[in-house]
Parts: C-alpha cells; sequence; structure tokens
C-alpha cells in the first residue's frame, strides 16, 4: 500500500511548486534608469560660385567644331571623412533668345564620388566643377542662348 501514496504524495507536491512558481512569477519585474541622447547634424549643402559659360564662344566659319565651354564651380559643404555622390544630367538643351534651332551642350562633372575633406564628423568642404562641350557649326545662328539644370550631390 506504500506505492499509490507515495505517487499521490509526488503528484501533490509537483501541482503545489507548479502553482507557488506561477503565483510569483506573474508579480515579477524590473526595471533600470537610463538616458539617451542624439547629435543633429547639417545636411549636404550646395552652392554655386561661378556659373557655366561665362565668355561668349565663336562659331567656325565653315564646317563644324567643337568648343569648350567655361566650366561652372560649385562649393559642397558637409562633414568631414562622408562619401558623396555627384550627379548632372550629360546634355543640355540650349534654346536661343532670338529663335533659331536649339543647341546641344555636353556637360561633364570633374568627379561622381568623393570624400568631404576633413576630419570625421567636422564641418568640411570641397569645390565641384562642371564642365561642358558646344558641337557648332557655321550655319549655327548667332546670339544668345539660354537652358538650365541641375546639379545633385548627396550622402549615398
Amino acid at each position: 500500500m506504500g506505492w499509490p501514496h507515495t505517487v499521490l504524495t509526488f503528484l501533490g507536491a509537483a501541482a503545489f511548486a507548479g502553482a507557488a512558481a506561477g503565483q510569483s512569477l506573474s508579480g515579477a519585474e524590473a526595471s533600470v534608469a537610463t538616458s539617451g541622447s542624439v547629435t543633429i547634424l547639417d545636411p549636404i549643402a550646395l552652392g554655386q560660385a561661378t556659373a557655366l559659360a561665362s565668355t561668349p564662344v565663336m562659331r567656325p566659319k565653315t564646317g563644324s567644331s567643337v568648343a569648350s565651354v567655361d566650366g561652372a564651380t560649385f562649393t559642397l559643404s558637409g562633414l568631414g571623412g562622408e562619401t558623396y555622390s555627384v550627379s548632372a544630367p550629360s546634355v543640355i538643351s540650349l534654346k536661343p533668345e532670338k529663335g533659331g534651332d536649339e543647341l546641344r551642350l555636353s556637360l561633364s562633372p570633374n568627379q561622381t564620388t568623393g570624400v568631404v575633406p576633413g576630419a570625421a564628423g567636422a564641418p568640411g568642404s570641397t569645390s565641384i566643377s562642371v564642365n561642358a562641350t558646344l558641337p557648332l557649326s557655321s550655319s549655327t545662328t548667332s546670339g544668345a542662348y539660354v537652358g538650365r539644370y541641375g546639379l545633385t550631390v548627396s550622402y549615398p
């Protein structure tokens, strides 16, 4: 008769331990006091220093040629050590102020990627230039031509 009594005692003890464990865990909690911080940084900025095509370009008397156009320069301000990318359209259209055919100006930034100079995380700046070429022919209408383009600089 000892065996059934032992089983009942063991089952009763296991039920009591489970109930006690469930009760003690339901009210348990822990907490910690902590702090947080954030640093706000200035975004990358781009400003134009000189404009594209600041001097007149001579068309050929006969045939055709490709003229180099004075490049534009830009100042990039950002965080030292940060990699940036540069993008610009490869070709833009220039419209004549007096009417006539448009010209196609080819643009070429001097770089497509770079690193802002200076200590990591400190303010830094550098220059970016955009050079241009313009195909001309003896039949190109003389006069002023105007066009717009965008230069984009971003952190990847």
